[in-house]
């Protein structure tokens, strides 16, 4: 038998100096043959991995503002510039810290979180190394930064802040630009590994990024409802 690894398949390394996730998502990828995981807990074994060793993507753990792991990201990135982490933090964390000043980091993905989750982020055709130079994506008066789940304001530079959920949709429709997309297909897009997710529940979210994008929430000029379904003009 030949165990020579596919081409296609994604190394993965997770940094986790608490080993507090680490053994749940090296479990749970473990299950899928497109995903060859390794974990590790010390910084200086870390990055001797990432000499020596080609990875797709790094998960990295924190859970303050003063944590290793955020050292980690940072010499991660001055050895290895083209390096994608992923950073797996409380919302409180992130949202306190300067996105442009987390070197290397890629994507944050919030805790608490389900594994199928981290599964279909690593899925997503859109999470690729053409995201590492940061590219601004214009929508209206706006740059949209989706990695970073932000949209920066053009002109007076207010930071808006977003869900995964509503920078998952605007990602989407931005992909559909001028295509009115129905609700099966969004729910289907973002909410995919969850069946149960009714149309109120995409409706509630599409009312709520409105009231943070939009000038005038009554009369949208970027989120567009149509009969058929949801556009964006970007």
């Amino acid at each position: 038998m030949n165990n020579k690894i596919n081409f296609q398949q994604k190394k993965i390394l997770v940094f986790d100096p608490y080993q507090k996730i680490s053994l749940l998502i090296v479990e749970h990828l473990g299950l899928y043959p497109e995903f060859d995981v390794n974990e590790v807990e010390k910084i200086d074994h870390a990055l001797d991995m990432l000499k020596h060793g080609h990875y797709d993507h790094v998960f990295v753990h924190a859970e303050t503002l003063n944590d290793i792991s955020l050292d980690f990201c940072k010499l991660a990135y001055k050895e290895f510039p083209n390096i994608f982490i992923i950073l797996i933090a409380d919302s409180k964390i992130y949202k306190n810290l300067n996105p442009f000043l987390v070197s290397g980091v890629r994507y944050f993905l919030d805790k608490p979180f389900h594994i199928n989750q981290l599964i279909a982020l690593l899925k997503e055709q859109n999470l690729t190394h053409a995201d590492t130079s940061y590219p601004a994506l214009s929508i209206g008066p706006y740059d949209f930064y989706p990695h970073l789940k932000l949209l920066l304001h053009k002109k007076n530079k207010k930071e808006i802040r977003l869900t995964e959920k509503e920078s998952a949709i605007l990602r989407f429709l931005y992909d559909h630009e001028g295509i009115a997309m129905d609700r099966e297909t969004l729910l289907d897009k973002v909410w995919g590994y969850n069946s149960g997710v009714s149309t109120r529940t995409l409706e509630t979210h599409m009312y709520r990024l409105r009231q943070k994008i939009e000038l005038n929430p009554i009369e949208a000029s970027i989120l567009i409802t149509e009969e058929k379904g949801y556009r964006l003009v970007s």
